[in-house]
């Protein structure tokens, strides 16, 4: 019977340490698949914040230099629209009263010139338009990178988290093996851990089986020595 009680106690031990290594298990796999997070939204920072560049140093730089350029030419354009009565007055090789050149392009060409600053300004304000669209889905891009970021780093924290509740476990393994005795192994990392575990629940419930056996046996041979003794003395 005292063997029965030990064999007892050594299966709520190997239930304890199968309880350990599924919670060991199930950490590990958490943190591989936080691992797996990780990288992805790394990746996808990596991806996002490249394409702002992209388009910050291509697209958007040359329409924001095109914009500048079409503003100086609209602001010339301005400025001689705004010179009406003035143009009216030049002559041709005589100087402008006003900038001192003898060469008067617009002089006398008003439609021409409200037409071509009207063609301008609309020109400007298409590539604004553009120059806004580009600069928001390259904003969006750095916006959409950084979330990416925040998010791997969350993951990799909560990996660190986990990594330190799988040591904890794997400390609770090696308390709970001093209760089995050797060739336990070390740690539940170990390649042979789940099948020892499953070895060692074999051979006890086997072992159980013989020892409750053997002690029916025992109990039926003592029942049959007290039934003779008793029936020895009543034949006396």
């Amino acid at each position: 019977r005292d063997e029965l009680k030990r064999a007892e106690s050594l299966g709520l031990a190997l239930e304890q340490l199968a309880r350990t290594w599924d919670a060991w298990s199930a950490l590990v796999q958490r943190g591989q698949a936080l691992r797996a997070r990780a990288g992805e939204q790394q990746r996808a920072a990596s991806v996002a914040l490249e394409a702002a560049a992209t388009l910050e140093a291509g697209a958007l730089a040359t329409a924001r230099a095109e914009r500048e350029t079409l503003e100086r030419a609209v602001g010339a354009l301005t400025a001689a629209a705004s010179l009406r009565e003035h143009r009216a007055a030049l002559h041709e090789d005589q100087p402008c009263p006003l900038c001192g050149s003898s060469s008067h392009p617009w002089a006398g060409r008003t439609e021409a010139l409200d037409q071509r600053l009207h063609a301008r300004s609309e020109a400007l304000a298409g590539l604004q338009r553009r120059e806004k669209a580009l600069a928001e889905e390259a904003l969006q891009r750095r916006s959409e990178g950084r979330t990416h970021e925040a998010l791997a780093l969350e993951h990799e924290r909560e990996t660190v988290a986990v990594q330190r509740e799988a040591e904890q476990v794997v400390e609770s393994w090696r308390r709970a093996v001093a209760s089995v005795g050797k060739g336990a192994p070390a740690g539940p990392a170990e390649a042979q851990a789940r099948l020892w575990m499953s070895a060692q629940r074999d051979g006890l419930v086997e072992g159980r089986e013989r020892l409750e056996e053997q002690l029916r046996v025992a109990d039926v041979r003592e029942t049959a020595q007290r039934e003779v003794a008793r029936a020895l003395g009543e034949a006396r």
